[in-house]
């Protein structure tokens, strides 16, 4: 909803920390919608990483 209203950059700050898939895939979106392609591949962490999160959760 911020990224919808132009707050990306709120909605980037709320979304990095959390260890959800769909966290990840939204923030790719985002910043893929803003061009930010580079940022957009590198927002999703690898498998182990994210297994890494998850099981520090």
């Amino acid at each position: 909803m911020l990224a919808r209203d132009g707050r990306a950059d709120e909605a980037l700050d709320v979304l990095r920390p959390s260890t959800e898939h769909e966290a990840y895939r939204t923030v790719a979106l985002i910043l893929g919608t803003q061009g930010r392609f580079a940022e957009a591949v590198a927002a999703i962490p690898t498998v182990s990483a994210q297994r890494e999160a998850w099981e520090r959760r």
